[in-house]
């Protein structure tokens, strides 16, 4: 083999490991559960919220089809996430759902937390019960000298889906039960009597 050939075929052989492992990255990427320090960080009410994180995507882009939230089978198993609003940045704050215009025609609800760079999408679902809480970014960083800290959300997005929950009024309570009179003994005997004396009337207009 020809000296000048060995490099080629060396920087060839490394390119296609390089696009081999890149192909296997994709085919590995998914939405996982967070650790349960990551899921703290929101809570509705002091609780915890379900969290989860793309291990793929650092964007929640709009402009494609299925948007980002619903793809790798989507955000919490559901692949039909609408996007409400955008709001909220910074290291922390709280979250009142019921402020996002239309927030009532879905049944469920998502954050969607995003930071940029070094980061990915991370989740949390809300309930009907957990419109409204306590939110601190996610996105923890260790510096050189084993710092921790959070970094800065750049924005928090809001998403809807499914049917609002349709609760049936209650019933009104039942009415009274019909009250039914009942003669006392002492018109009984009086309605008696008179049936006495009107039988011996007729016995005696009959003589």
């Amino acid at each position: 083999m020809p000296a000048s050939l060995a490099p080629r075929l060396l920087g060839a052989a490394a390119l296609a490991a390089t696009l081999v492992a890149g192909m296997a990255g994709r085919a590995d990427a998914a939405i996982v559960a967070c650790s349960a320090s990551v899921a703290e960080r929101v809570t509705s009410g002091g609780a915890a919220l379900p969290c989860q994180v793309s291990t793929t995507y650092d964007q929640d882009f709009q402009n494609r089809n299925p948007i980002t939230v619903n793809r790798e089978g989507g955000f919490f198993g559901f692949e039909d996430w609408e996007l409400i609003d955008k709001v909220g940045s910074g290291q922390s704050g709280s979250y009142d759902v019921t402020q996002l215009d239309d927030f009532d025609t879905f049944g469920n609800w998502m954050m969607i937390f995003k930071s940029g760079d070094d980061t990915f999408l991370t989740g949390y679902l809300l309930e009907a019960t957990q419109l409204t809480g306590d939110w601190s970014s996610p996105f923890r960083q260790v510096n050189r000298n084993g710092r921790v800290s959070y970094k800065d959300v750049s924005h928090i997005s809001f998403y809807g889906r499914g049917e609002p929950l349709i609760v049936a009024p209650p019933s009104p309570p039942p009415g009274p039960e019909p009250v039914v009179d009942v003669p006392a003994p002492a018109s009984l005997g009086l309605f008696a009597a008179g049936l006495l004396g009107l039988g011996l009337v007729r016995r005696r207009s009959r003589a």
